[in-house]
């Protein structure tokens, strides 16, 4: 019944009569287009006479003039709606809130139809409407159109709003160049580990071999199907040194410029090794040259230090390799003419017997074994330099394989075997204890190992008495002299070998001293002897 009211009270107004009927169409449309128009018209006019819309019929045009505290008069002519006969009436009492709503939605879209400014007062349009300044469409019944004026830029503000909007369009163009760059910086750094990578290092590789090597020495055709087979490339050409084989490995660099671009750079970089083939002529005259000199026969010629001082004097950063092919068939040459010699001085006695023409090489000096261990050794000293004396030339092909790609996987490999204290023995490695405590064993052992003369029986004997440091440290805390406390593990029995086979020994006096001495001295500078 509230609802109802208020239905009521809202489409009632103070020109209405009681005997209109309220379900007619025509009359609710009228009494709701008038009630309309008269509250936008009162919020906008301060007129001091209200003014009074009368019921008219359908299609009727009536125009009401209203003034304004200021003199200034408006006309409004008004004709009222027609009536709809499609439409049907929605306000029944059982509708309820959503049909109260669909019903006031049909109404108010059919409202007022648009009018348009009459500036001649006298003269009568059929539906136009002279407004007021500030009715619109938008405007809301009840409340006033607030209309603010828009204040106009200056050029200044107009420059400055388009220098700013500049500003982020450039800044927006950084980002965006320096992700790009940061992506490529990311891809070039990516192909450069490649090329120091342990799998792929390989095909980086270029192997450089003089051409006194392949034409003189004849080892062309073994190296370059050596090269093919590891995955490298082999290249010809005239080293600073002759009969000498270097390394260089493709590089990529990338540096970013000012505007934000990638320069990727590629060159290539030589290795630090460096193989020098020697042959064998030359060799033997090296070694000879060296034994005449320490005889004191000769004081001018080459040796083969002497030979190794002068490639390091040209490329000082190289670390040189002597290949030396060949060397075992001319410990054979020698041999063959000394026999023959031997045996044309036996045959010589007899009168009766004719020479045969020796077959030995012209020119050939003689070294013994002796000799050539005494001029590499020399060299070795010396210069650091190793040499190979390899026998034919699959030998030093495999020998140019093997540091091949031993020079490939150096930069991976450098680090791998550098202990990671200063105080590990070398050679003794890491041993991996997990959560639960598997390993600790192995900990203690390899500490004892640590100390001089102690083999892994030793330890084995002592870990079997002490399992753990903490428990020999308490075992020396609780003898009661010093004396006591050095004899400790003295008399500890160690076992070698099994069965018929096993012996036994102590551990002794001298190790038991040593190690009281490094587990309660106090002076960080003591040296265990």
């Amino acid at each position: 019944m509230k609802k109802q009211a208020n239905r009521r009270d809202f489409i009632s107004d103070s020109s209405s009569s009681d005997d209109e009927s309220l379900p007619e169409l025509g009359s609710l449309r009228d009494r709701l287009a008038r009630k309309r128009q008269f509250s936008a018209l009162s919020s906008c006019a301060s007129s001091t006479t209200e003014p009074v819309l009368q019921e008219s019929e359908p299609g009727t045009s009536y125009t009401e003039e209203i003034r304004k505290p200021d003199s200034e008069s408006y006309s409004c002519t008004y004709t009222a709606p027609s009536t709809d006969t499609n439409y049907t009436d929605n306000f029944s009492d059982s509708s309820g809130d959503e049909a109260e709503k669909l019903s006031l939605s049909q109404i108010i879209g059919n409202s007022v139809e648009t009018e348009e400014v009459d500036t001649e007062p006298n003269t009568e349009k059929s539906a136009d409407i002279v407004k007021p300044p500030g009715i619109g469409k938008s405007m809301d019944v009840g409340k006033p159109e607030q209309v603010k004026a828009k204040k106009k830029r200056t050029a200044e503000e107009i420059e400055e709003s388009k220098r700013k909007a500049q500003e982020k369009r450039e800044e927006r163009e950084k980002q965006k160049a320096a992700k790009e760059a940061e992506k490529q910086m990311r891809k070039v750094e990516r192909e450069s580990k490649k090329q120091f990578a342990v799998g792929s290092c390989l095909k980086y590789i270029k192997v450089l071999i003089d051409t006194h090597v392949v034409n003189t020495c004849g080892l062309g055709v073994v190296l370059f199907k050596a090269c093919e087979e590891l995955g490298v490339t082999c290249e010809t050409k005239e080293l600073p040194l002759p009969f000498t084989i270097m390394w260089r490995r493709q590089v990529t660099e990338c540096n970013m410029s000012a505007d934000m671009k990638v320069e990727t750079v590629h060159s290539d970089i030589e290795e630090q090794e460096m193989m020098a083939v020697i042959p064998v002529t030359d060799f033997v005259h090296m070694v000879n040259t060296f034994k005449l000199k320490q005889r004191g026969q000769l004081n001018e010629g080459i040796t083969v230090r002497g030979y190794v001082n002068q490639m390091k004097s040209c490329l000082p950063d190289k670390s040189i390799t002597i290949i030396v092919p060949g060397l075992e068939q001319y410990f054979r040459d020698v041999k063959s003419k000394t026999q023959r010699q031997y045996r044309e001085a036996v045959q010589s006695a007899n009168p009766n017997h004719k020479s045969k023409p020796g077959k030995d090489k012209p020119g050939l000096v003689t070294v013994s074994r002796v000799d050539v261990e005494e001029a590499v050794t020399d060299t070795l000293l010396q210069t650091g330099c190793s040499t190979f004396m390899l026998e034919t030339s699959e030998d030093v092909a495999d020998m140019v394989r093997r540091f091949s790609k031993a020079v490939a996987e150096r930069p991976a490999k450098k680090d791998r075997f550098d202990p990671i204290f200063s105080f590990h023995e070398e050679g003794v490695g890491g041993v991996k204890v997990d959560k639960n405590g598997v390993g600790l064993l192995k900990v203690w052992k390899q500490q004892l190992l640590q100390f001089k003369n102690i083999s892994p029986d030793i330890s084995q004997a002592i870990i079997a008495e002490y399992p753990s440091p903490l428990l020999l440290r308490k075992a020396y805390q609780r003898c009661s002299s010093e004396k006591e406390a050095i004899k400790l593990l003295e008399n500890i029995v160690v076992r070698r070998g099994a069965g018929v086979l096993e012996t036994t020994r102590r551990v002794g006096k001298e190790l038991s001293r040593r190690i009281y001495t490094f587990f309660t001295s106090e002076d960080p500078g003591l040296i265990i002897k």
